[in-house]
């Protein structure tokens, strides 16, 4: 599971990699930007899954 500070450390890296330079090719860019979104995917899932185990009236249904 990633937790917030690590998912904040991986943009703020790839951010600064950009703006220095050092990231210069685009598929390397999309490579690591499509690595970030699937690990924020897989935790809104997991969040997802969490959310069905709660008793009906802790569930806030939008």
């Amino acid at each position: 599971m990633i937790n917030k500070t690590d998912f904040v450390l991986s943009l703020g890296y790839l951010i600064g990699q950009i703006l220095s330079g050092e990231m210069d090719n685009p598929e390397v860019l999309a490579k690591s930007l499509q690595g970030i979104a699937d690990k924020a995917w897989e935790e809104c899932d997991k969040l997802l899954e969490m959310a069905e185990l709660l008793p009906p009236s802790l569930r806030i249904d939008p």
